[in-house]
């Protein structure tokens, strides 16, 4: 798939790419930049602006009624006031990077190139890039999200499929929005990908903080079902070189860095060279958490559906 990602961007491909596999989905490109992609494997537009309760479902089928079929959304979330200008196109990459990852780590088994045809009338993105994003670069990041989970799934047994759930006797809990949204909903039973639709984030950005919730001894994996507890690994040592710690305060929006140089620039010998790469995996503003408070009111939901559909509103 990440070759075919690549192939779109040397052509100035418009159109989309279907992939199917053990999830399937769509990335569309406009002039070789991506302007969209989504899967059902991994949270769209909908989910994460109603789960994380930026929005009301109200709200949004108001402005999807109003918007959708004309591609007024965009223009639609912020003349109501619901996100600014940044926050859409932030949303919008956050989206499509997730949906790209997500796609590439199914092991992906055809990949079908659909040309635009001229005079016919495409049904616009519900949320589009704007300009569009460098497929190049997607796939240098992409890459690097892929080779960060076979780390996880490696070290700690850690994938989207894996059930977390509080470990017993932990000293003390955290005080991260994220993560303690994140220990609210856990029980057990609900896999990271439940727990990415449950809260409206991104399946990466849910996959690191477990990670770093298990390495700090807060959480630990239960066996997959059909598996005795023996044959899972629960929580391994810690590794030498440690990440940035994912407590701290993380910003709202792009942020910006240098590209060091590795393996994956082979994929962009033919790319202009540029002074930095954007990187977008921040979760959407939201309000002060109380961590006794929160896990109290949560730690009982019954689990979340994940199989609705693109266009369809969730209830609230």
């Amino acid at each position: 798939m990440l070759t075919a990602l690549v192939g779109g961007a040397d052509d100035a491909f418009t159109g989309s790419l279907d992939v199917r596999g053990a999830a399937s989905g769509r990335v569309t490109f406009q002039d070789g930049l991506i302007i969209d992609a989504g899967t059902s494997a991994a949270p769209g537009v909908e989910s994460v602006l109603l789960r994380s309760g930026r929005v009301t479902a109200q709200q949004w089928t108001a402005v999807h009624t109003a918007g959708a079929a004309i591609g007024q959304v965009p223009a639609l979330l912020v003349e109501r006031g619901l996100l600014g200008r940044a926050g859409v196109q932030i949303l919008a990459r956050i989206t499509v990077m997730d949906a790209l990852f997500a796609l590439a780590s199914s092991a992906p088994t055809a990949v079908a190139r659909q040309p635009a045809r001229p005079g016919a009338v495409a049904v616009p993105a519900l949320l589009p890039a704007r300009p569009g994003i460098d497929a190049r670069w997607a796939v240098r990041e992409t890459a690097r999200r892929l080779a960060v989970a076979d780390q996880w799934s490696t070290q700690f047994g850690l994938t989207a499929r894996s059930r977390p759930r509080p470990a017993s006797g932990a000293a003390r809990m955290p005080t991260a929005a994220p993560q303690v949204s994140l220990l609210a909903w856990m029980d057990g039973r609900r896999t990271g990908r439940d727990l990415a639709f449950a809260l409206g984030r991104g399946i990466y950005p849910v996959l690191t903080d477990l990670a770093f919730l298990i390495q700090r001894g807060w959480i630990e994996l239960a066996p997959p079902q059909g598996h005795p507890p023996a044959d899972v690994p629960t929580r391994m040592a810690r590794p030498r070189s440690t990440p940035a710690d994912p407590s701290a305060p993380r910003p709202y929006g792009d942020r910006f860095h240098r590209a060091p140089a590795t393996a994956d620039t082979a994929l962009s010998d033919h790319a202009p060279r540029r002074r930095y790469e954007i990187l977008v995996d921040s979760p959407l503003p939201r309000p002060p958490i109380s961590t006794a408070a929160r896990i109290a009111e949560q730690r009982h939901r019954p689990a979340v559906d994940t199989s609705h559909r693109p266009g369809q509103v969730e209830a609230t």
